[in-house]
């Protein structure tokens, strides 16, 4: 290997013309308050220490750059200390601002602008995909008279859709606000404040060979360096892609695969685990993504796994956004583990999609194996609360066992490993009549239960529906839970699932805590088939009783576990 490797003060590497560069294949901005709190604490800890020593300083890490034409270092490694770091001066340069102390501003500005002569300007860190780095910077260093405390951003049209760029801003006014305080208004403190970051020691490396800067961020990992299992990944898959000509593809191929997980809340990580265990039948707590790439994956297979983490990446935004899967029923499958928070049958789903790439499995099959595991977890999970630790092992046979198929696949791969997990239709019953949501109890008072009870129902008009050959009337999603007997904050029998309807917003609204007797002239109003459906059975009735509520919550049970969540599609 060929590099350079030096001991340096910070402000040596933010000095001259260089300038630095976080090119869109590397990963996120993603520290946090966490990270910030501790890198400030590092701050006062100087800070306090320095009257009495005053050669005290702060080891802030190694920096890798891979060098370019001219004075460009591309950053391999250290992008979120860096950045940081732009932010924290950028912080300064805008209290220093607010104080009125020029001198000061320049001197702090020095670090964040280069000038190349002829009023030729240029921010010395760049970021291809932070769009707030380069406003907030410009906006600090842009010297303001009678700048106002607090008025920085007032007029710059900052990003706040991506989470990123959110957390940047974040950080500027974390540092803010803690060097605001630690100066307490004091044009020294504050330059001392600034020193104390320039003076920072660092260990430079630097090297205009690309591989050999992967070598040295494998390097600094196998010493103790904590780096996420996904950068490493994304550094062993550059340093062996072949041939070496693709390496600018395989960056363009990770660029993708990082602009899909910015879709997923930038679970890249979880994203990986799942595809991993999917591949390799591997349990979440013992999953080295790093390592299984290394030790499972040969070096000629590198092209075709980012390949496959390209479409894998792709099918994973679903589970995010599943409005946007153009089949209704895998969208409404996908909605329903989204409502659910529920992530643990991702590899399974990450498999089947795989498989109907692969043409291994019909549109049909595919379409049932969606719905079946719906099902099963409708049953297991919601209404009957089993724990997902009873099923995981067989979570990752099945996904492992359909990924690795290179024969048909059906949606009974699924069922035949599961079946002994489903709850008996007697244990189904009981659970789901005790199902239910208040307004007023606590037990049953919580958005949990309302979004569940509203699925419930919805369901259920939706198959009364589908039974008549008609469509929906109205649009379901806007329709509210109603409670024939009135709620009780007390008494649990009326918030139970036998005593809810759906209905819509203008007739819930129209009948409040009226009588039975003049809701349900009320419900004759009601277009819905569950509201229908209950007028016919129930509405010769002159009163509703908590054994009509029980009655009704077993009836609606039966027909939820043989036909609406059945195993019979």
């Amino acid at each position: 290997m060929s590099f350079d490797a030096h001991e340096m003060r910070l402000k040596s590497i933010l000095a001259g013309d260089t300038s630095f560069l976080i090119p869109r294949n590397q990963r996120n901005y993603v520290w946090s308050e966490k990270n910030w709190r501790e890198i400030a604490n590092d701050i006062r800890y100087v800070f306090d220490m320095l009257p009495k020593n005053k050669n005290m300083t702060h080891f802030i890490g190694s920096f890798v750059f891979q060098k370019e034409d001219g004075d460009i270092n591309i950053i391999i490694d250290g992008q979120q200390r860096i950045t940081t770091i732009m932010i924290m001066l950028s912080a300064i340069c805008c209290l220093q601002n607010e104080l009125n102390d020029k001198e000061g501003f320049g001197k702090t500005k020095q670090y964040l602008i280069g000038d190349i002569g002829l009023k030729s300007e240029y921010q010395r860190l760049k970021n291809q995909d932070l769009n707030n780095l380069s406003l907030i910077v410009d906006s600090a260093t842009s010297y303001t008279d009678n700048l106002e405390r607090n008025q920085l951003f007032n007029k710059i049209p900052l990003s706040k859709k991506k989470k990123q760029d959110k957390l940047l801003l974040e950080c500027f006014w974390y540092f803010y606000n803690y060097f605001l305080e630690l100066s307490e208004d004091s044009v020294d403190k504050l330059q001392q404040i600034r020193s104390i970051i320039v003076d920072m020691k660092v260990i430079h490396i630097i090297s205009a060979d690309e591989l050999d800067c992967y070598e040295v961020f494998e390097i600094l990992n196998a010493r103790g360096v904590s780096l996420q299992k996904s950068e490493l990944m994304k550094n062993y898959i550059f340093k062996h892609v072949q041939p070496k000509t693709t390496v600018d593809a395989a960056k363009l191929k990770w660029s993708i695969i990082l602009e899909n997980m910015s879709k997923c809340n930038d679970n890249i990580e979880q994203f990986l685990t799942h595809y991993f265990t999917a591949r390799f039948e591997k349990t979440n707590s013992k999953i080295d993504i790093y390592e299984l790439v290394k030790n499972e994956i040969p070096r000629e297979g590198i092209n075709e796994l980012l390949d496959e983490l390209v479409l894998c990446s792709e099918l994973y935004v679903y589970f995010y956004a599943p409005n946007t899967y153009e089949d209704k029923i895998i969208s409404e499958v996908l909605e329903f583990f989204n409502m659910e928070n529920q992530r643990q049958f991702r590899p399974i789903f990450l498999s089947y999609f795989i498989a109907l790439r692969k043409q291994l499995i019909t549109e049909k099959e595919f379409r049932k194996a969606f719905v079946l595991i719906r099902n099963f977890y409708f049953s297991f999970g919601l209404i009957c609360k089993n724990t997902s630790n009873l099923i995981e092992s067989g979570v990752y046979k099945v996904a492992n066992a359909i990924y690795c198929s290179k024969e048909s696949v059906r949606a009974n791969d699924f069922f035949e490993v599961f079946e002994k997990y489903l709850p008996s239709k007697e244990t189904f019953v009981n659970c789901f009549v005790e199902k239910g949501y208040s307004n007023k109890n606590k037990l049953f008072k919580n958005s949990k239960n309302r979004k569940e009870i509203k699925y419930i129902l919805t369901s259920f008009e939706s198959y009364y529906q589908h039974q008549q050959g008609g469509e929906l009337m109205c649009d379901l999603s806007k329709c509210n839970v109603e409670h024939v007997m009135n709620d009780n904050e007390t008494n649990d029998a009326p918030c139970k699932i036998g005593n809810l309807l759906l209905i819509s917003t203008r007739i819930n609204s129209q009948v409040g805590d009226l009588s039975y007797e003049r809701k349900k002239e009320e419900y004759k109003k009601s277009n819905l088939c569950i509201v229908k459906n209950f007028i016919t059975h129930h509405g010769g009735k002159e009163k509703w009783t908590e054994e009509d509520i029980a009655a009704r919550g077993k009836k609606l049970a039966e027909l939820a576990y043989s036909k609406i969540w059945s195993f019979n599609t």
